[in-house]
């Protein structure tokens, strides 16, 4: 068994139950011993028995507590035999009059009985069990109300709760029935589900219990004697459940949390090195932890007991200055202040429902070495997180950059930057430099009339990052740092030693350049490592292009190594409608219009947004005239020499007729693999239908769309007599056939053809084609 992590919102120790509970649960308070045995008499954590029998009774109470066991519902069903006994009993034919089992009868059940028995069993059943399904689920439902809240289940799933609901038993108590005498053994939990239910100590009436409220839980958990009576005064009935049970559905479920926890560990890069034996001692020395939307998980200046591992769902924290940081799955809280007993220097809360892995600080000595270093990095990692260019890292980049980052910790008035800074640390170098426990003292050197050096000092505390833009930027530390704090640890990351950690794993990266490329000598190490988070964010931005979806990183890779960087002055055509489309362009910096002849300019483009996509495909005209707004710089990558001409086609079978003409399936003659369906419209229909414009409409449409969702169009031409439309062939037919011909859909199949029409419509409005 394992310690269950304090509420967030405590300082102190949690005396009485409060000392188990878990971290989520905010409202804990310390209790004296009498508002403890106040509350273990009955009320919200009040006391249970080992046993509910007649033996502790009086001897009027025996035969009032006989006469109800045979009057009432039939005795202690628990809501399985309920369930169970209900179906058995709503199916023809059930049990004969004389005994013997029926076609509905639960044979597992019958085996153990005589035919009397079985009779007996019946009538009792007949008068407890609810005649239909929805009388057992407004039971559940009862259930589930009065112990969703409290503190045993709080921190069970729904479905976790569940497994204890369906093994309480229910029993009918009458008015002035004892459900336990004060001094006795007990093991048993009860919730009310009617009545009412007096607790008293020595005699003296304390409070009356009602619907929904539970009682006896401290003696199922630790087996103590009860310290009050507690007795039925309005005849009500009762779910209880033992001790023994209820700790071995724990059992149960935790054996469930530890393989989804394990499996969790296994997919999760940061811990899928460790060794099965590691990931199953990492998983079992852990409690886990259910988090409400915005419930508190870790408060800022708490003591660092706890360190959470997120399984599933997103946390927000925030930390002294205001900034507030965003993590998902995998990431770890709390991890330095547990490892070296500091206090939370951020508060984290729920963003929706979250699921973690607790860890105490007592659950650490029972770790390898091999999962505290696990560990350490992950915590490591999650300190990372702060900067504002770890996201731009791709993921052996981030790994990258966790094992050059070096922890210092430097003693009261020492400088780790400007004048008798530290000796191992040169100034002439840009580096980052992150707060973990203490606090600094920031003065910046750019100070002047306009600035004066008072406001360009601040403190530096917890969590806070220094010297960030210096490091992208390739600028000289241009402030003072000094230890403000008694002691104060710190991160340090140099540029020079995270470049030389990129080389050893990517090799060095050219800068993008158009023309012949330039000499790198005398780069620096900032600016190479700026050339990596650059390539790293076009690869981003073309992972979101429909056609570059399908590629695989290394594919992607290799398409921004190819990519080369062109600058335009304000004013200069980059392309021209009728031209050929040899060249895809995505904005890096500034502006474009489009425009298209007649209709003047249609649409502005700016940072990240792209143009000419089909012309790396096809052999087709520039559908618009581009020009640069302002001064803009544009990544380029030039197209593969693969023309399409009619000659190279060859008729394979007519696979349609449109309104116009017929559709053929086509190959190219020198790739016979290579199919199109190629559409011919007569001329002379469309000239007696007067349908020119819409011709000519269709096609300027065409040449602007590349979207899954949409048949792609290749390019068309033209003979005396017809049009053609050469496209992509989808040998399917079209929906309206294939619904006439399978019949209804199902749901799947329906979310799905919706889904990719709305996905069609909503790119075509993006291109502000309506």
């Amino acid at each position: 068994s394992h310690s269950v992590p304090p509420p967030a919102t405590s300082s102190g120790r949690q005396q009485g139950e409060g000392a188990h509970r878990s971290p989520k649960q905010n409202n804990a308070v310390a209790l004296s011993p009498t508002a403890q045995q106040q509350q273990q008499g009955g009320g919200r954590a009040g006391r249970d028995t080992r046993k509910v029998s007649n033996e502790t009774l009086s001897g009027a109470e025996k035969s009032t507590s006989r006469r109800a066991s045979r009057q009432s519902s039939g005795g202690n069903f628990g809501l399985r035999d309920h369930r169970k006994r209900a179906q058995r009993l709503m199916k023809k034919p059930t049990l004969a009059a004389g005994g013997g089992e029926g076609e509905g009868t639960d044979s597992s059940i019958n085996a153990e009985m005589t035919s009397e028995e079985k009779n007996t069993e019946i009538k009792k059943a007949e008068s407890i069990v609810p005649e239909d399904d929805e009388e057992v689920t407004v039971f559940v439902s009862f259930i589930r109300r009065a112990i969703q809240k409290h503190f045993l289940f709080a921190s069970l799933r729904a479905e976790e709760r569940d497994e204890v609901i369906t093994r309480m038993k229910k029993r009918l108590v009458e008015g002035g029935q004892v459900v336990f005498q004060q001094g006795e053994e007990g093991d048993c939990c009860f919730a009310i589900q009617s009545g009412n239910f007096e607790v008293s100590i020595d005699g003296q009436k304390l409070k009356t219990l009602r619907k929904t409220g539970t009682f006896g839980e401290l003696a199922m958990l630790y087996n103590v004697k009860r310290t009050a009576t507690v007795k039925c005064t309005q005849t009500g009935v009762l779910w209880e459940i033992s001790g023994r049970t209820f700790k071995k559905v724990m059992r149960l479920l935790q054996s469930r949390n530890l393989s989804h926890v394990v499996k969790f560990l296994a997919d999760e890069p940061d811990f899928a090195s460790l060794s099965d034996e590691d990931k199953q001692l990492l998983a079992s020395s852990g409690t886990v932890q259910k988090f409400e939307d915005n419930e508190q998980i870790l408060r800022r200046g708490d003591p660092g007991d706890w360190l959470f591992i997120i399984q599933s769902g997103k946390v927000r924290s925030q930390y002294g200055d205001g900034k507030e940081l965003i993590v998902e799955s995998g990431s770890l809280l709390g991890g330095l202040s547990l490892m070296h007993d500091w206090k939370h220097h951020y508060s984290s809360r729920a963003d929706g429902k979250v699921l973690c892995l607790a860890l105490g600080r007592s659950s650490l000595v029972k770790l390898t070495p091999t999962v505290k270093d696990i560990l350490k990095r992950a915590a490591k990692k999650a300190v990372l997180k702060n900067l504002c260019f770890y996201d731009l890292l791709d993921g052996d980049q981030q790994n990258c950059l966790v094992e050059v980052t070096e922890e210092r910790c430097y003693k009261k008035g020492e400088v780790l930057v400007g004048a008798n800074r530290t000796k191992d640390e040169a100034d002439d170098e840009p580096r980052v430099i992150v707060v973990l426990h203490g606090s600094a003292k920031f003065q910046s050197a750019l100070t002047n009339e306009n600035y004066p050096a008072d406001s360009c000092r601040q403190d530096v505390t917890a969590g806070q990052c220094v010297g960030e833009d210096e490091f992208l930027d390739d600028r000289k530390l241009e402030f003072s740092l000094s230890v403000e704090s008694e002691e104060l640890h710190a991160y340090s990351i140099r540029s020079s030693v995270f470049l030389e950690k990129l080389k050893d794993h990517y090799g060095t990266v050219r800068p993008l350049y158009y023309g012949p490329p330039p000499s790198l000598s005398g780069e620096t190490p900032s600016l190479c490592v700026r050339r990596y988070l650059e390539r790293n964010e076009i690869r981003t931005i073309l992972q979101e292009i429909y056609l570059f979806k399908t590629l695989t990183g290394e594919q992607l890779s290799r398409v921004v190594m190819n990519m080369t960087k062109m600058s335009f002055d304000t004013n200069t055509q980059i392309c021209t409608f009728g031209d050929p489309s040899d060249n895809f362009y995505l904005i890096n910096k500034g502006c474009v219009s489009v425009e298209i002849p007649g209709k003047g300019v249609v649409r502005t483009l700016s940072r990240w947004e792209y143009f000419g996509e089909r012309g790396l495909l096809f052999e087709i005209p520039r559908s618009a005239t581009i020009t640069s707004a302002e001064p803009t710089t544009c990544l380029v990558l030039q197209k593969q020499d693969e023309t399409v001409k009619k000659d190279d086609l060859e008729p394979v079978a007519v696979v349609g007729y449109g309104t116009f003409g017929r559709v053929t399936l086509v190959h190219n003659k020198k790739n016979p693999n290579k199919e199109y369906a190629l559409k011919a419209v007569s001329k002379n229909h469309v000239i007696v239908m007067q349908q020119q414009k819409s011709i000519n409409v269709e096609r300027e449409i065409l040449l602007q769309l590349y979207h899954p969702c949409i048949v792609q169009f290749v390019k068309t031409f033209q003979d005396e007599k017809y049009v053609y439309f050469l496209t992509e062939f989808l040998g399917g037919g079209d929906l309206f056939n294939a619904i006439r011909e399978i019949g209804n859909l199902s749901e799947f199949q329906v979310r799905y053809y919706a889904a990719s029409i709305v996905l069609a419509i909503e790119y075509l409005h993006e291109k502000g084609i309506m």
